[in-house]
């Protein structure tokens, strides 16, 4: 076989290697339930991963067996040849299932973010060491209960515009603060932006601060625990999958599980080795509530936080766990976006 043929045969084999890695790593990635590596999605059952991962290694090889079989046979490259080949698909697999994965996962997220029909004024503001934005209902006879949310670190305040469009719904206001920058995790600075946006809302003549929630979601959950347990004025609080504990920020793989790979690297680099988590003692601090309402909420199948390491360190608040979700799909969930605002009605 003349060089030139040869380069045709390995480049062929290259394609069928990247194929039959496509397929690999779906297999792979329903099978380990790995986010970074789905295309389906987290909420789609593993079986349709399986079966989308099979199909794609089986028509490559129908592919390839079918239309090279005598290339096959004949003297070709030889086996290290092969080797480069095999390798440079299978990597080249692996980047795409990659790239594919988060596309994937954003599509779903901004699918999540439902846009509520209720019609509300917002506005972004700014205070002493902060922004964020203020959602107030449109019609109002008077100050309204207001409740004031955390996002996790490095996401936006638009994370939580789902969340704070079924609260202006329920009749209150809401103030969604912007921690995307990592200078907004600096600890002990972090403590002072819950009182400093307390602050800013009892210079608001639209919201009523002595009827003042607080809700944080992952680090943010950490952070309204902490908050209100040295400001009584915060009346009620609702933590999604708080941390509480420095193991929650080494879950190793399962990161993958929960989020795409360019998601989990950022994660890790803002969560750092659980030195926040630490210095917050969130789950210290939890007695110092009582008797004040405390609901914390977590996906039963959270590989980050996991309910069952972390349950025995809630003997006060209520806990209620969402099935079938994990540490990054609750502020979109309708189970919790009903039972948030609820609970918030019963004690605001």
């Amino acid at each position: 076989m003349e060089f030139r043929e040869q380069i045709t045969t390995g480049v062929i084999y290259f394609v069928f290697a990247y194929l039959v890695a496509l397929g690999f790593w779906q297999l792979i990635g329903a099978w380990q339930r790995l986010k970074a590596l789905s295309w389906l999605g987290s909420i789609v059952r593993a079986r349709w991963g399986h079966l989308l991962g099979s199909a794609l290694m089986v028509l490559a090889c129908l592919w390839f067996f079918g239309t090279r079989t005598e290339d096959i046979f004949s003297p070709g490259p030889a086996s290290s040849e092969f080797l480069f080949f095999l390798a440079a698909g299978l990597l080249s697999a692996l980047a795409t299932t990659i790239l594919i994965s988060l596309i994937v996962g954003k599509v779903w997220s901004l699918a999540g973010r439902r846009d509520e029909t209720v019609h509300h004024h917002t506005e972004t503001v700014s205070f002493k060491g902060g922004r964020a934005a203020l959602h107030l209902p449109s019609s109002r006879d008077g100050p309204c209960p207001v409740v004031c949310m955390v996002p996790r670190p490095g996401e936006g305040m638009e994370t939580l515009k789902t969340m704070a469009a079924r609260l202006v719904k329920g009749g209150f206001a809401s103030l969604v603060l912007d921690v995307r920058s990592g200078d907004s995790w600096q600890y002990p600075d972090l403590l002072a932006l819950l009182p400093r946006a307390i602050a800013y809302l009892e210079d608001r003549s639209e919201t009523d601060a002595r009827r003042l929630g607080a809700l944080g979601v992952g680090l943010g959950g950490d952070l309204v625990v902490r908050a209100a347990a040295s400001d009584k004025q915060i009346r009620a609080v609702v933590a999604l999958s708080p941390l509480l504990v420095q193991s929650s920020v080494e879950p190793g793989l399962d990161l993958l599980r929960e989020m795409s790979y360019p998601e989990a690297i950022r994660w890790t680099y803002l969560h750092g080795a659980g030195e926040l988590v630490t210095s917050l003692g969130a789950g210290e601090h939890i007695p110092e509530l009582d008797p004040r309402p405390v609901l914390v909420v977590y996906g039963k199948e959270d590989r980050v936080a996991c309910p069952a390491d972390l349950l025995p360190l809630l003997g006060g608040p209520k806990v209620k766990l969402i099935p079938e979700r994990g540490h990054r799909d609750l502020v979109c969930d309708a189970r919790v976006l009903s039972s948030t605002v609820g609970w918030f009605r019963s004690h605001l």
